[in-house]
């Protein structure tokens, strides 16, 4: 079953005559990957007992022929450690689900150039992807007024936060835990210890050896996607014999801690799989060592220039933001596919939803002004980041810079004189609109069948991308201090083979898959990707506004917060 499923997901994702099918939620086909095993036990008693269910607690309750069975977050009963603090983002299904896409679009394993296809910058999308997970994780720490986490020395010995997923796998297995003062005992030390220096060393020099021990730049054009794809271990990477498979090896390698030489056969770790590897506390810890490779290379880049960063004849004359105030709401997960029936009219009957409490944020708006000495085109870049550390001190900008996250990217044709450009947040580039449940897709075949309504598709839409309700970090009740960037640069048609390309959802972080070229020739996350040589200059620059807002989290005491789920 989940070599079919995985089968069927990244073909779905890659073959031509597929485009514009969907399947139901990952989370809706493997609900026991997301949802406590708790919750599905008691999904299991209810569609055995049929209508002689009877709840033995207040918090089941059916609405017509709907049960709904409130599930929380792993550790609500009982923290162990500050990480479950975060277990809120870190469990949260849209996370998970933008992970598994993530890999049913690029594939590790997978060999673009053996079936003619080219994933562009693909090792950048790679770095790009998961330094902005990274850096929203860091946001969340700081809106629970916990501190920056630093990279896991996995040399020192020094045990990993512990982790208890209350998850199994479909047969009924475990997922296995990580008690607390675990330490890793490895297998692979010595050849981890050597590709990371390997890498290291070829970060400093400038240049990789490639398979066949050829000396290959990375510090000219693509060397950001050379030394990703490097790391992230891409199959069609030509460096394999000497820098190995540096990131798989690392979650393998953890993950499997309790059981390194597989004497009890334990089930694989949460680590080692693609739909629950953001819920272990470790992989932050663990990703913060590989970022810091990603880190090391850029500051050996030069920095930008004035004349890279500026955009002569525009300038941001003032920007505006709604107020910004994020929520926990309701969002139900289908489990159907947990129970089994004897018969498909059976399972149309089965109605059993696990309810849980998501981040969520009110929708708003912001205001650009901007003026322009003539017509041009311009890519309008959108950015957020903390003002402080969870102790009140003021963020320089190169430091704030590591946690930038980027909130929008889009085209906007200027017009000689004052412009106002306004965006909506539903309107981001950067998140999408999560995909409708399987019954809400099967009802709208059937009616679309039966001629009541057309059914209509976005080729814009796809089921890779950040989900829309985490657009904004959490927030604190008396409001968490942000800097709003804007940058107005440049944007040249001629790089954009595709038009259509920029308006594909999450397309900053997801990519284009094969569907074409990257549709920005700047280097993803610019300008915040490089040190910064002058932050007076950024405050000053014409094209650039930074504006002070507040996140607001409301709904302390109305559902389960950060600190009670």
């Amino acid at each position: 079953e989940g070599e079919f499923v995985y089968a069927l997901s990244v073909a779905m994702s890659q073959r031509e005559d597929c485009r514009n099918f969907f399947l139901p939620p990952i989370y809706e086909v493997y609900p026991s990957r997301f949802i406590k095993g708790e919750t599905i036990q008691k999904a299991y008693d209810i569609q055995m007992q049929g209508e002689h269910y009877k709840p033995t607690t207040d918090d089941i309750f059916k609405v017509d022929k709907t049960y709904y069975i409130p599930s929380n977050y792993t550790g609500w009963w009982f923290t162990k450690t500050p990480e479950q603090f975060l277990s809120y983002f870190t469990e949260d299904v849209g996370v998970n689900s933008f992970n598994t896409y993530w890999n049913y679009f690029y594939p590790s394993w997978y060999n673009a150039s053996y079936y003619n296809f080219k994933f562009d910058r693909r090792g950048e999308l790679f770095y790009y992807s998961k330094q902005q997970l990274l850096a929203r994780y860091q946001l969340e720490r700081l809106s629970n007024d916990l501190p920056e986490i630093k990279p896991y020395n996995y040399f020192s010995f020094k045990a990993l936060p512990s982790y208890e997923s209350c998850l199994s796998y479909e047969n009924g297995k475990a997922f296995p835990n990580r008690p607390e003062g675990t330490y890793p005992k490895f297998s692979k030390k010595e050849e981890m210890q050597d590709f990371e220096k390997r890498i290291k060393f070829a970060i400093d020099f400038g240049y990789v050896f490639n398979n066949d021990k050829k000396k290959v730049s990375i510090y000219e054009k693509d060397g950001i996607s050379i030394l990703g794809e490097i790391i992230a271990s891409c199959e069609n990477s030509n460096y394999k014999n000497m820098y190995g498979t540096l990131y798989y090896s690392i979650l393998k390698t953890f993950g499997h801690e309790v059981d390194p030489q597989y004497q009890y056969k334990f089930a694989p770790p949460a680590l080692e799989q693609i739909h629950t590897t953001l819920r272990d506390p470790a992989y932050y810890v663990l990703y913060k060592r590989i970022d810091d490779l990603f880190k090391k290379y850029k500051a050996n880049l030069p920095k930008y220039t004035i004349d890279e960063l500026t955009f002569p004849g525009v300038k941001v004359d003032s920007v505006k933001v709604d107020k910004l105030v994020t929520f926990f709401d309701n969002f139900d997960v289908a489990l159907d596919n947990v129970v089994s029936v004897g018969k498909s009219e059976e399972g149309e009957k089965v109605d059993i939803r696990a309810r849980q409490f998501r981040l969520n944020h009110k929708p708003f708006t912001y205001k650009v002004k901007v003026t322009s000495e003539k017509d041009t085109n311009a890519m309008v870049r959108v950015f957020l980041g903390p003002k402080y550390d969870y102790l009140g001190n003021a963020f320089s900008l190169e430091k704030m810079s590591d946690y930038m996250i980027e909130l929008d990217r889009f085209t906007h044709k200027l017009s000689s004189g004052a412009n106002t450009i306004e965006r909506k947040s539903e309107d981001s580039a950067v998140a999408f609109t999560e995909k409708p449940s399987y019954r809400e897709l099967f009802a709208k075949i059937n009616k679309a069948i039966s001629g009541e309504e057309p059914f209509y598709y976005d080729e814009t839409e796809r089921q890779c991308g950040w989900p829309q309700r985490l657009l904004l970090p959490k927030g604190k009740p008396e409001g968490m201090k942000f800097s709003f960037f804007v940058m107005v640069s440049p944007f040249e048609e001629k790089f954009v083979k595709e038009k259509k390309l920029l308006s594909y959802r999450s397309f900053p972080y997801a990519g284009v898959a094969k569907d074409g070229q990257y549709p920005d020739d700047k280097a993803m996350g610019y300008p915040f990707d490089r040190v910064i040589d002058d932050q007076d200059y950024f405050y000053k620059a014409p094209n650039m506004f930074f504006e002070d807002v507040s996140i607001y989290f409301k709904g302390e005491g109305e559902s389960n917060t950060a600190r009670q789920h």
